[in-house]
């Protein structure tokens, strides 16, 4: 938490700005990448506070953020009976992840006791933050659309802001069924997962268990989900994000929101589908080199690694599609539904779903054109273009 009440509340300090731009700033030297994990639910944090603190990280340029909603367990001092009605605190049950099995006859599972609400924030507040835990997982940790969404935040947009307006289409607009389907896909999963006591919760994984022969279901949604972007909703989703950057900021020119597009359609070309793997993703012509604004984190704007228009190459390692052949061999067996997902929830490194990108023709683009190199300007940033493939979504 970012409130100070709430750090007094838990008993925390948090470290500073300069503290954490200097570790940042370090680990980027040393390619080492950065993390933290955010947890909505504790005392003073409102859904305007978190956001504003979700984007401040953004800002800082971490390399990994997630948002948690908390959970109680038993002996922290949270879960006792004071402190449950001095925050007015409520709670549901959901499964951890599908750790459930029978032993001796016995249903055994794994749960979760989540807060859904307090004095400073009610349940709309809790999908909502589902919402953004969802989001912040696919882009930061999914790599889905991630040079789209850095490109967003050059531009002065706050991402968490974004990534609301994402979840949360209004009515006033004529939004794609698919997308509003999807939306609503999500908030639905994300509120039937709860159940008001562990009775509730144990007869329906049983349930689900007895159903299925002895076989758990699937309940992580954010793979799942994840999935759903990356394979099955693509026919939307350029057409979804430039409406919401462009309602965002209205201020923007024509020559940026070609930019825009441009990067748009990159990022759809980057996903490497399990189903039909080829080798290679054909060429891309571009203005700015993928490569080396992703070597520097994306902390400086994606115009300060423009290039002149050139080609950039997608392929796949050998050893890469060795991992792919061999699990579309194995579960290439199921519907679309499942088969990406499988692929969303065990394919790891997440890299091995992207196309590895060759910017080597930039690189001799700027050394045989003079126009190029004066466009660009700083020796610096030509020093960081590679030749080398580098792996998308670290």
């Amino acid at each position: 938490t970012d409130h100070p009440d709430g750090i007094l509340a838990i008993k925390r300090k948090n470290l500073s700005d300069g503290m954490i731009e200097d570790g940042i700033e370090w680990a980027k030297a040393n390619r080492i990448p950065v993390t933290t994990e955010l947890i909505f639910g504790l005392p003073y944090e409102t859904y305007d506070s978190m956001v504003g603190l979700l984007n401040r990280c953004v800002d800082q340029g971490f390399d990994s953020i997630m948002v948690h909603n908390l959970f109680l367990m038993e002996g922290i001092e949270l879960a006792r009976d004071a402190e449950i009605s001095r925050w007015n605190i409520d709670t549901s049950y959901r499964l951890l992840g599908n750790n459930y099995t029978m032993i001796d006859e016995e249903f055994i599972f794994e749960y979760e006791k989540i807060v859904t609400s307090n004095k400073y924030f009610d349940f709309d507040d809790f999908v909502n933050v589902r919402c953004l835990n969802f989001m912040f997982y696919s882009v930061f940790q999914g790599s889905f659309y991630k040079y789209f969404f850095h490109y967003v935040k050059g531009l002065g947009i706050p991402l968490a802001s974004f990534f609301h307006e994402f979840m949360s289409p209004t009515g006033d607009g004529e939004w794609p069924p698919d997308y509003l389907d999807f939306v609503d896909d999500y908030k639905r999963s994300a509120i039937e997962e709860l159940h008001p006591d562990l009775e509730s919760l144990g007869a329906s994984a049983k349930r689900t268990y007895v159903e299925n022969g002895g076989v758990g279901e699937p309940v992580r949604l954010n793979p799942y989900f994840y999935s759903r972007l990356m394979y099955r909703e693509q026919k939307w989703i350029g057409e979804i994000f430039l409406r919401i950057l462009a309602d965002m900021a209205p201020h923007l020119d024509s020559g940026q929101i070609a930019e825009a597009r441009q990067i748009l359609e990159f990022c759809g070309r980057l996903i490497v589908d399990p189903r039909n793997i080829e080798a290679s993703g054909g060429e891309i012509n571009i203005d700015f080199d993928p490569n080396a604004w992703r070597e520097d984190k994306f902390h400086r704007p994606y115009r300060d690694f423009a290039t002149h228009n050139g080609n950039v190459s997608l392929r796949i390692s050998p050893d890469r599609m060795e991992t792919l052949r061999a699990f579309e061999s194995t579960e290439g067996h199921l519907e679309d539904e499942d088969f990406y997902f499988v692929a969303a929830e065990t394919l790891f490194p997440r890299t091995i779903l992207f196309y590895e990108i060759d910017s080597s023709g930039l690189e001799l683009l700027l050394k045989d054109t003079d126009e190029a190199v004066s466009g660009i300007g700083s020796s610096a940033t030509l020093g960081r273009v590679t030749a080398e493939p580098v792996e998308v979504g670290q």
